[in-house]
């Protein structure tokens, strides 16, 4: 049985399990292991810790593939994608729940929201109106008088739009309101993005301090490449999100359709950025110089980086420089099966 098949056959919302192992054992957790992406059971075991994937646990215990414990497992797998850790008893994460986020906004974030989706509405009145998507920009427009002038008589052009007499443009408010708390969660996520913007910065400023000690330079540079790769596909996805947004009107047409889309957006996001917050927050209070703790730190985000955005050709290239500083001559491409 699937994860999502698992999900579906089993509606209870809290981490709930039978068998006495889940029970017994004190301060056991439900974690994806990083190297392998696999869940696994985390138990406290004298001054360590034993990891132990699902399968193993279902074997050795006998947990049979249809049970309730297997369906929880299966439910618990799935909602260790949005979260980095769940105990027993624990809610199961909201987005296998409702489709709703499992994380909380701040009122920043709803804020700029709403004045993202109200100038699109504003753009409507004039081809001429500048379209704004800056979040620093937007902000400072929520208390501008003229704008929320507009804002207002943008309401009206759109309940026209939708059919609607403009005096129902309390209705349209209701669907902006809808969307842009959906879009809210993109807001916050676009902010962690501008985060590995700034360590990208860091990084090349390392570059330079490192720029006369060859053996931290090349892992320096590697990082560097790595960094760019990151941004740039990131960046794409953020544009095209903004791209889609564009078309407001045929947002407010369809309404469900489109929050649909965007916490499928949301979500593919969230996963992949959730992994970057302990590297985030070392590169946010380190300064930059030569020494140990900076060239471990890199050393440390080439190991987060490279599986996740080297390709072959790279790894490629890291084995031919290998071999010919141990003189040993050329390699062979290798054969991925």
């Amino acid at each position: 049985m699937s994860d999502q098949q698992g999900a579906i056959a089993d509606n209870r919302q809290t981490i709930a399990l039978e068998h006495w192992f889940f029970n017994k054992m004190e301060g056991l957790r439900f974690q994806v292991d990083e190297l392998s992406g696999q869940p696994r059971v985390i138990v406290p075991y004298q001054k360590t810790e034993a990891s132990l994937p699902f399968a193993s646990i279902a074997k050795e215990f006998g947990i049979a593939p249809e049970s309730p414990d297997a369906l929880m497992l299966a439910r618990i797998a799935t909602g260790l994608k949005y979260v980095k850790g769940l105990f027993p008893g624990d809610p199961l994460p909201k987005e296998i729940l409702t489709g709703e986020a499992s994380w909380s906004l701040s009122p920043k974030h709803i804020l700029i929201a709403h004045q993202r989706v109200a100038m699109r509405l504003v753009s409507l009145m004039s081809a001429d109106e500048p379209t704004v998507t800056d979040p620093v920009e937007l902000l400072k427009m929520v208390d501008d008088p003229a704008i929320k002038k507009k804002i207002n008589a943008a309401f009206g052009v759109a309940a026209e739009k939708l059919g609607l007499p403009p005096e129902q443009k309390e209705e349209v408010i209701g669907f902006v309101n809808k969307l842009a708390n959906e879009i809210a969660y993109i807001e916050a996520l676009r902010e962690i993005y501008n985060e590995i913007i700034d360590m990208r910065e860091k990084i090349q400023l390392a570059r330079k301090k490192y720029s006369r000690e060859p053996l931290v330079r090349e892992t320096a540079d590697q990082v560097a490449r790595l960094i760019e790769k990151a941004t740039k596909e990131y960046g794409a996805v953020f544009e095209g999100i903004d791209g889609h947004t564009a078309d407001i009107m045929e947002m407010l047409r369809n309404l469900a359709e489109e929050i649909n889309y965007i916490r499928r957006l949301r979500d593919d996001l969230h996963i992949r950025l959730l992994a970057w917050d302990d590297l985030l927050t070392r590169w946010e209070e380190i300064t930059v110089e030569c020494s140990m703790k900076v060239t471990e730190l890199i050393r440390a985000t080439h190991r987060f980086l490279a599986p996740r955005f080297m390709t072959v050709v790279d790894w490629l290239d890291v084995a031919r420089q290998e071999r010919m500083k141990s003189n040993r001559g050329p390699i062979k491409a290798m054969a991925w099966s």
